[in-house]
Order: C-alpha cells, then sequence, then structure tokens
C-alpha cells in the first residue's frame, strides 16, 4: 500500500555528506514526525551509494515515505516510496509503466505554472516550490515570489511544500502563505543535533498554521 505524504516538515538528505554522518543524523531522527525524506540527485555524486539508499529505506520503512529524486530507475531496484522530479518527464506515463507499482510523485514549481494542470492531470500527490529564499543548497532555483504560491493554491488542492533557505528565523514571513509544509536540506542534516533542529522548525510552523 503507497504510503502519504503527511504535512510538516519534508527533509533532504545531500548524498554527497559523509555516509557515517548520514546514518547518525537519520537514527537521531527515527521516529518522528516528517512529511517525507528525499535523496537529493546531488550532480556532484557520480553514482549512489545503493548500500546507503536501502539503509535510509530500512530505517523509515514504517511510517516516513521514503523518495529519490529524479533517478525513477531505482524504483525498480530498492524500495522507494516515491520520485521526486525537477520536472515532469515528457515520457512520464511510459516510467509510470515501467515502474508498474503506486509510487508517490512530486514535482517542483517555479514562478510558472504551467505545470500545474499536467501535474493534476498526471495524478501528482505534491508540489514543491523552490526557491522561497536564497540559499546554497538551491542556487539553481530562481526566488518564488509569494504571489506565485498563492495563485497555485487557487488552480489546485494539492499539497505545497516549500524549499529553499527557510530557517526558524524566517518561517514567519511565510505566514500569509497556504501550505502543507518545508523541505530542509542544511538546516536539519547539518546541524549538530538534527532532533533538536527538527522540533525548532516544526514549532516555528505551528505558530503561523
Amino acid at each position: 500500500m503507497k504510503k502519504k505524504i503527511k504535512s510538516g516538515v519534508y527533509i533532504v538528505i545531500n548524498p554527497a555528506q559523509d555516509k557515517g554522518e548520514i546514518l547518525r543524523r537519520l537514527m537521531q531522527l527515527k521516529g518522528e514526525e516528517i512529511a517525507a525524506i528525499q535523496v537529493w540527485d546531488n550532480p556532484d555524486v557520480e553514482k549512489m551509494d545503493e548500500e546507503l539508499m536501502d539503509e535510509i529505506i530500512h530505517l523509515f520503512k514504517d511510517s516516513t515515505p521514503v523518495l529519490i529524486n529524479n533517478q525513477w530507475e531505482m524504483l525498480n531496484t530498492h524500495a522507494f516510496d516515491g520520485v521526486h522530479f525537477d520536472a515532469i518527464p515528457d515520457n512520464f506515463n511510459e516510467i509510470v509503466s515501467e515502474v508498474n507499482r503506486d509510487f508517490i510523485k512530486g514535482v517542483t514549481l517555479g514562478n510558472e505554472l504551467n505545470i500545474v494542470k499536467k501535474a493534476k492531470e498526471l495524478n501528482f500527490d505534491y508540489l514543491s516550490f523552490c526557491s522561497m529564499f536564497p540559499s546554497q543548497t538551491t542556487d539553481s532555483c530562481e526566488i518564488v515570489r509569494p504571489d506565485t504560491v498563492k495563485k497555485c493554491r487557487q488552480m489546485t488542492d494539492l499539497p505545497l511544500f516549500l524549499a529553499g533557505g527557510i530557517r526558524p528565523n524566517n518561517i514567519n514571513l511565510l505566514k500569509d502563505l497556504s501550505f502543507q509544509g518545508i523541505a530542509v536540506i542544511s538546516g536539519i542534516m547539518s546541524a549538530d543535533n538534527p532532533k533538536i533542529a527538527l522540533k525548532e522548525y516544526q514549532n516555528q510552523l505551528k505558530t503561523i498554521q
């Protein structure tokens, strides 16, 4: 049975980070309320550590969805719960047929909302805006205008996530927007204590939602 994306904090893992550090931090987060976990398709990483992928999947097998970024082929060799696409592939229907099992589908949005209708037609599960604020890890994304998020909410009731440069001290700037959660990379996975960092994000989200 397909897991469902929850609301709250969506954690993105950078596979270029030390494997031991990734697992140490994720162990601290096991059992916490997490919307989803995504393994980023970092262009600086030539080949994904498949053993690491399986360890992450196993760690969160009970409740938290674990997604791979772009590399949908890995759904046929690993028990990922879904794929986060940077853009909707032209051969999307072929991908669905080749995977041949139900899986979570998400896609990144910027200020251009043309793909919202297509995402709905293709039964995507959520949309993610990047980047809300300047960020080192999302320097390939344009800065999203708040009005874009508001317009998207009028177009669809799909869950919306916001990503890029979001910190506990700037979450309040998102208070006028309707969204289900935030996606965070370094703010949690580079923190000395990721569990405390997660709680800080969650507490700040509660003050505006």
